[in-house]
C-alpha cells in the first residue's frame, strides 16, 4: 500500500505545485482545518490530498537518498503527461541503483497511459519482470 502512496505523491507533485502558490492562503487554510484538499483532475473525480498524506510523503521522499532498487525494475512514462514530467522519471532513472532498470518512454501518452497501446506494454513489462524472476529461482 505504501508504494501505491509514494506513486501517488509523484504523480500529484506538479498539481501540488500549480495550487499551493505562497500567496494561495485558501489553499493552506483548508488543507490545516479540513486536514484535506480537493483539487481539480482533467480525469473524473478532484484529486484529494490529505495533510497526512503530506506528511508521510515527505518522510517518504525516494531522491533524497540513496534508492537502491535490488530487482529488475520497469518505468513507463508518457511524453505528454501533464501531471508527471518526463524529467521527474529520468532523474529517478539516474538516482536509483539497480543491476536491471528500464525507462520506456511513450510519445503522445498521458498520464493516464491507459489506451491499448499502454495497456499492452504494461502488461509485457510485468510479464517481463515476472520471467526474470522465475528464472533466477
Amino acid at each position: 500500500m505504501r508504494q501505491r502512496y509514494m506513486a501517488a505523491l509523484i504523480a500529484i507533485e506538479n498539481k501540488l505545485l500549480k495550487y499551493s502558490k505562497p500567496n494561495n492562503y485558501a489553499f493552506f487554510a483548508e488543507l490545516e482545518s479540513a486536514g484535506q484538499v480537493a483539487l481539480p483532475s482533467e480525469y473524473g473525480e478532484p484529486y484529494i490530498i490529505t495533510k497526512r498524506m503530506i506528511e508521510d510523503g515527505r518522510d517518504q521522499l525516494v531522491l533524497r537518498d540513496t534508492l537502491d532498487i535490488p530487482f529488475p525494475t520497469r518505468f513507463l512514462q508518457g511524453t505528454a503527461d501533464e501531471d508527471v514530467d518526463v524529467s521527474v522519471a529520468l532523474r529517478l532513472l539516474s538516482h536509483a541503483n539497480g543491476a536491471d532498470m528500464r525507462l520506456t518512454l511513450v510519445d503522445g501518452a498521458d498520464h493516464r497511459f491507459s489506451d491499448n497501446a499502454c495497456l499492452d506494454l504494461i502488461e509485457r513489462s510485468v510479464e517481463d519482470v515476472l520471467n526474470l524472476a522465475e528464472n533466477s529461482l
